[in-house]
């Protein structure tokens, strides 16, 4: 999309806005007027430059181009963030200021007492002088510290974490609250069908990661086989058919074209083994998914040459159009109480934060060639299938390693309410089944200054976030004096990933704006990688104190005993070269 505009026309009109605002499903736009404060990722009646369109047609007036649109605005925040010193640097600058008033203040120690009090002549304590003050400054310290930080940076690299600017590598190690996003960095970033809701019996389980077609339909056991089962089997087919997304591997990984509910299903029905199979009914013609109607049909041929309209869609549409349901024995009467039970059924998997898809379909005669909304009523309701972007596997023990290891970890994205909870409590960002405080970005945004920091300190997870929001999340933990890594994929993350003390960017699904306003990029996309850096970076940090603390004591120790040596003998115990030539040992190759 070239501009942002305002829609005024609009048919089945979908867009991916993931990039601009967090939503991990197409948004559907609709031409109606909306509230003022509406935020920017619920104004369902605009466009924004930069997304794309999922689906459908629609035709907008322009109300902003360039530095005018939602994302030259996030330019101009990127551009106003000013970025400061890092931890490690402030640090350094710091050690260097200390060591050297120190230099000064034991050179000046060794002068006075060699020239006032033991009458020395002055050119000879005045060599030996400028001596000490050189062996008191740690020259080496700042050869050995680059040493250790890109010794570190190495390891991290074979962690999955490329470092893009040095100092991030010890200041991972000193980090206190992880700011993380949710799609693609906790949850692997794809829809798999985890549920499937039928007529008859319990809900099956579905297993199986990511758009890999590989997985088990589970009932008591995982030993079902889809395609011989005939509730199961009718509602794969429809699943197969009623779908024009394609899952493709590139390069080693899988990757979809088209809608991700479309290819959740379609990789449903290749777990199933319906891969080859498809090809015996023909598809005939195609509806796509009407925003206004709620779902989209198919009209194929079937095996034995008979014609049925397959349809997907929101199970309560789908449901209120059924005259059936398909039982063990075929099509039986829908009743009001089996129409609750389904409905139920399906509450329930959408209270677990699942997106619902309901499956039916109809025979119609077989002079049919086209589908049309007439033919999708008095259907056959097959089944719902409940869909998640799961958590990634490993991510609720990285999560766990970091509280343990005294890290906060906090949720922050563009995904609604009840998906961020549900979650942030499968990778336990948040504990047990109670109630847990949500906020959003039109909640925070009507808070005042005191609510806000103090919302801030003790919840751990907002949703529906904006840009700006998140740089003022950023920066009020760094108000509070915590050391702040906060990681993003999209374009809205660039001002806080530029903000916050350490930037962390997704390398595979990021975008360019997001890894160039970062200072670590994952080329795993992964949050265990960030837990795994932050190992590497408490190694690093540990080893930069323990070369800091050898050189310092080393150079006291040249000052403590030459200013010893002056009040106790009386005379020089070393030449300036022999001073010299010791600091060279013990800040150089022993460093």
């Amino acid at each position: 999309i070239p501009a942002d505009g305002r829609i005024f026309e609009a048919k089945n009109f979908r867009t991916v806005e993931a990039s601009l605002t967090g939503e991990s499903t197409p948004t559907s736009k609709m031409t109606e007027e909306m509230s003022e404060g509406t935020a920017l990722a619920d104004r369902k009646n605009m466009a924004w430059m930069g997304t794309f369109a999922a689906g459908g047609k629609a035709r907008i007036i322009v109300s902003a181009t360039g530095e005018g649109t939602a994302f030259g605005k996030i330019a101009k925040d990127i551009a106003g963030i000013e970025r400061g010193k890092s931890h490690f640097e402030r640090k350094i600058d710091k050690l260097a200021k200390q060591m050297g008033i120190i230099a000064i203040i034991g050179a000046s120690a060794v002068f006075l007492i060699g020239f006032v009090l033991k009458d020395m002549e002055f050119q000879e304590i005045l060599l030996f002088t400028i001596a000490s003050l050189v062996s008191g400054i740690p020259e080496g310290l700042p050869a050995i510290l680059v040493i250790v930080l890109a010794l570190g940076a190495g390891r991290m690299a074979r962690r999955n974490a490329i470092i893009r600017r040095l100092p991030a590598t010890q200041t991972l190690g000193v980090t206190t609250v992880i700011s993380t996003d949710k799609t693609g960095t906790l949850t692997q970033n794809t829809m798999n069908v985890r549920e499937i809701v039928l007529g008859e019996g319990g809900n099956l389980k579905v297993t199986g990661e990511g758009w890999e077609p590989t997985g088990d339909f589970c009932a008591d056991d995982c030993n079902l086989s889809p395609l011989e089962e005939p509730i199961l089997g009718k509602l794969v087919h429809i699943a197969a058919i009623c779908n024009n997304a394609k899952v493709f591997k590139e390069e080693g990984r899988y990757r979809i074209m088209g809608d991700p509910t479309e290819a959740a299903l379609s990789v449903l029905a290749e777990k199933a083994g319906l891969k080859e199979d498809v090809s015996k009914e023909k598809k005939i013609d195609d509806m796509p998914f009407d925003s206004e109607l709620k779902y989209r049909a198919s009209l194929a041929e079937t095996e034995d040459g008979k014609r049925e309209v397959y349809m997907v869609g929101a199970p309560e549409i789908l449901l209120e159009r059924a005259k059936h349901y398909l039982g063990k024995e075929g099509p039986e009467r829908m009743s009001e109480e089996k129409r609750k039970e389904f409905l139920k059924r399906t509450e329930e998997l959408t209270g677990k934060a699942m997106r619902t898809i309901g499956l039916a379909y109809k025979e119609v005669p077989s002079d049919k060639s086209s589908v049309s909304d007439e033919m999708a009523h008095e259907t056959v309701f097959v089944g719902t299938v409940g869909m998640i972007d799961p958590p990634r596997p490993e991510a609720r023990d990285s999560v766990l390693k970091a509280r343990k290891a005294g890290i906060r970890v906090i949720m922050t994205t563009g995904d609604r309410k009840g998906t961020a909870l549900a979650i942030s409590r499968d990778v336990g960002i948040v504990d047990g089944d109670g109630e847990v405080e949500v906020l959003t970005g039109s909640d925070l945004d009507g808070m005042s200054e005191r609510k806000f920091y103090k919302a801030v300190k003790q919840v751990d997870v907002f949703a529906r976030m904006t840009p700006e929001m998140k740089l003022r999340i950023a920066a009020a933990l760094q108000d509070q004096g915590h050391i702040v890594a906060m990681t993003g994929d999209g374009v809205n993350d660039a001002p806080a990933l530029k903000k916050a003390d350490i930037g962390i960017a997704m390398g595979v699904v990021g975008t360019d704006v997001a890894r160039e306003a970062s200072e670590i990029v994952l080329t795993d996309d992964n949050f265990a990688s960030i837990v795994n850096a932050i190992e590497e970076g408490r190694i690093v940090f540990t080893n930069t104190r323990q070369a800091s603390t050898f050189l310092i004591t080393t150079n006291f120790a040249e000052h403590a005993t030459l200013i010893g040596s002056l009040l106790i003998f009386a005379q020089l115990p070393l030449l300036p070269t022999q001073i010299l030539w010791l600091n060279l040992v013990t800040d150089g190759v022993s460093g």
